[in-house]
């Protein structure tokens, strides 16, 4: 069959798609959501037939409340129901999504996603309110160009019947929303084709009915209701194989390959971006651009981001990348980081190249620690912990207090602690008993010079970068009273060219024995 071309934006390429599917629409309009409703409204009204050859309810409501109430009420009469929105919009639909979601009904909300009121009203593109909405119980499905958002919308309804999954479907407001592009568009009757009929035929079934009656909506106590949301569990497993089913079933019928997560650029990447919306296609002119001036680096794309696969990402992902940047489309006042990087940090947990917390001890690593992390090849974060036991002089005493403590969680994950040196013990020891009482998985220790005849408190240190006598040394972090940090070298401080007192220090004369010109 020839390919049928026509110029279009992404809420009209939304609403084609999602009409094939849908049964009733219950609207609300929002910017810059609203054309997908009247795309709707319009064809409804010319008495255009979806797939099962009617067509199509409209409901328009009050508010976006009320438009969630229809979808929920809608779909427990046994219609496949669909909305659009966007922004706060969305935000007013999440007490139904719950509903939704926990009843296991494959409703669909479609969404132009779009910054939420903070400081201001912003209409634009970002991913606030998709975000926020991460924690219904939807699976969340991203597309990233117009053409993406033909080819895929259909994946969301028909996932969402198979898996008995909800599914919100989400594009860029106003930069994939209102882009306009010549595009191929699907046909209804292939389509059809991809419709599971069996599942279709069980969801009518689980429709209210007065000649069946049966109980929904109950109280729980506590135990049985965890137990309930335990079970669900099933459910979403099988969702992440049910869409990349369907992906490779749209690929066979556009010749356009989709997965869960795309893979776009070198196949020995060193460097890659993982992101999802419309940033992917101004990526991939950039990776082409670095490629062709012999760079390694590519982008994966997220188009299933809930439930999160950690299966299809490493399916996709290149053995030799190094580095990897997360590209959020969001801020997240207060959080350690955005969704998206937080997800990508945790599947690396437990794998080979797994995450590390680099701890620096402030303030004399910083130096040594900012060159370390430098020439560390995994995903790493870093984090600092200040304790102190010299006070004032060039002997430690023998209290430690912790000055500042970390601001992230340690539980589970791998931590190297970097210090600039190791003599007593008795700082490092009172350290890495606080960092052990946290529930580790590894906590290794780096210093750059090390002691051993000052040695009081014995400790396992796994990385030693030089040892040294029992000298005081100040140079490459390493300082008397606060100078001295930023020389380019680790030198011995004699005592005899210092003049002390409590408050100043004038200095008369400095000598130096350097240990390594080159650290």
């Amino acid at each position: 069959m020839a390919k049928k071309m026509q110029t279009m934006d992404g809420n009209q390429a939304a609403a084609y798609a999602s009409y094939a599917f849908t049964e009733v629409a219950g609207i609300y309009p929002i910017t810059p959501s609203s054309p997908m409703a009247e795309y709707t409204d319009e064809w409804a009204s010319r008495g255009i037939k979806n797939i099962f050859g009617v067509p199509v309810k409209l409901v328009e409501m009050q508010s976006e409340g009320g438009a969630a109430g229809t979808v929920h009420g809608s779909l427990q009469a046994g219609a496949l129901t669909t909305t659009y929105t966007a922004s706060q919009g969305l935000l007013l639909k999440i007490p139904n999504m719950y509903k939704i979601a926990g009843e296991l009904l494959p409703g669909v909300i479609h969404v132009s996603a779009r910054s939420l009121s903070a400081q201001a009203l912003s209409i634009f593109g970002d991913h606030q309110d998709i975000y926020a909405a991460r924690q219904t119980g939807f699976a969340m499905f991203a597309t990233n160009s117009v053409q993406e958002v033909m080819d895929l919308a259909g994946v969301a309804h028909l996932a969402a019947l198979k898996s008995r999954v909800p599914f919100l479907h989400f594009f860029d407001g106003f930069r994939t929303s209102h882009e306009i592009q010549k595009v191929e568009v699907m046909d209804y009757e292939d389509l059809k084709k991809l419709v599971d009929w069996k599942a279709l035929e069980e969801f009518r079934k689980r429709a209210l009915n007065p000649e069946h009656p049966v109980t929904r909506g109950t109280a729980q106590n506590d135990d049985i209701y965890f137990q309930t949301r335990e079970v669900q569990n099933k459910f979403y497993d099988a969702v992440p194989d049910i869409v990349a089913d369907y992906m490779k079933e749209i690929s066979k019928i556009t010749g356009r390959e989709y997965k869960p997560f795309n893979y776009y650029g070198a196949p020995d990447a060193e460097r890659i971006i993982i992101a999802m919306g419309s940033v992917c296609e101004a990526a991939q002119e950039v990776i082409d651009y670095l490629i062709e001036k012999g760079e390694k680096v590519g982008l994966i794309s997220v188009h299933l981001f809930r439930p999160f696969s950690a299966k299809y990402f490493f399916d996709v992902l290149p053995k030799t990348v190094k580095r990897i940047s997360v590209l959020d489309r969001t801020k997240e006042p207060g959080s350690l980081g955005e969704p998206l990087l937080l997800d990508i940090k945790a599947l690396f947990y437990n794998k080979e190249n797994e995450p590390l917390i680099v701890v620096g001890l402030l303030r004399g690593s910083i130096v040594f620690m900012a060159d370390l992390i430098r020439e560390i090849r995994l995903p790493l974060e870093i984090d600092f912990i200040e304790a102190s036991s010299y006070g004032e002089g060039t002997q430690t005493s023998r209290e430690v207090k912790i000055l500042k403590d970390l601001r992230s969680t340690i539980s589970g994950k791998n931590v190297l602690v970097v210090e600039d040196i190791i003599d007593s013990g008795f700082t490092l020891k009172k350290i890495l008993q606080l960092l052990g009482s946290r529930n580790p998985k590894k906590v290794s220790l780096c210093t750059l010079l090390d002691k051993p005849e000052r040695r009081e408190v014995e400790i396992d240190v796994q990385y030693i970068g030089f040892e040294i006598p029992n000298e005081f040394v100040v140079g490459y972090g390493l300082d008397f009273n606060e100078i001295y940090r930023n020389l380019e070298y680790v030198g011995i401080a004699e005592p005899s060219v210092f003049w002390i007192d409590l408050k100043l220090i004038f200095l008369l004369g400095f000598n130096f024995e350097i240990y390594d010109r080159q650290l």
